[in-house]
């Protein structure tokens, strides 16, 4: 029996040009997949004439996108899906990406595979091939079915100022778990960089708006929890203590 696949879009301020190439890239899929796209307090009254799932949030949640995205996520769950996908607004997918995310399934038997990026600048254009570590997973990269969806409410239920590196967190879920995970090499997202050391590692000026790295709030979390909170929180999140 076919896969039902489900692709996950978080959103807030992007513009509708933006909303409208991730859709786009979605609905072209070689292999079908229902978007759900939800608004995370900003809703664009254009996505109501797009064929999507379109989950209007009353506010903004300030997480970088993780609530909406396990709102979406299990929304899909129990309507019925067996495979959740991820795709941040201002990224796209490659026309296969779905494909050959379940053909990596297929092929491996994994309930957790991994896609890889090629890296755009903010109009776009492409920048260079990710060097990807199976150290991190970005959110966009992550095919999750079987065993690997009941985590999906961990990548929202965390202390707010690991939201900064929420999909660090969430990958750390996966591992400690020791879930069996695949990567497939051959790039199949696109992923639109808006941080400055990815145009400095190309010897290029970054662009006005570029942004420094992110984790001050984590680290300053992680430098004042006390050691009860933090095994409580690693007890939850990793099913064991000292992973931090």
């Amino acid at each position: 029996m076919a896969l039902r696949v489900a692709t996950i879009t978080a959103y807030y301020r992007e513009t509708l040009e933006i909303l409208r190439q991730c859709h786009e890239s979605v609905s072209a899929q070689t292999y079908p997949t229902t978007h759900f796209m939800v608004a995370d307090g900003v809703p664009q009254k254009a996505v109501d004439d797009w064929k999507v799932e379109h989950i209007a949030l009353p506010r903004s949640h300030g997480d970088f996108g993780d609530t909406p995205r396990v709102i979406g996520a299990i929304s899909a769950l129990n309507l019925g899906y067996d495979a959740v996908t991820f795709l941040d607004a201002d990224n796209w997918y490659h026309r296969k990406h779905i494909e050959v995310m379940v053909g990596a399934h297929k092929q491996t038997g994994r309930d957790v595979c991994l896609a890889s990026r090629t890296i755009h600048r903010l109009d776009g254009s492409f920048m260079c091939n990710a060097q990807e570590d199976d150290s991190h997973a970005d959110s966009s990269c992550l095919f999750l079915t079987g065993e690997a969806t009941r985590l999906i409410p961990l990548m929202a239920m965390r202390p707010k100022p690991l939201a900064e590196v929420g999909d660090r967190v969430f990958w750390k879920c996966i591992v400690a778990r020791e879930i069996p995970f695949v990567r497939v090499a051959t790039p199949t997202v696109s992923y639109r960089s808006a941080w400055k050391v990815s145009y400095e590692a190309m010897g290029e000026t970054p662009p006005e708006g570029a942004k420094e790295p992110v984790g001050n709030k984590a680290y300053e979390w992680l430098d004042t929890a006390t050691p009860e909170e933090k095994a409580s929180w690693s007890q939850f999140l990793f099913g064991g203590e000292g992973r931090w």
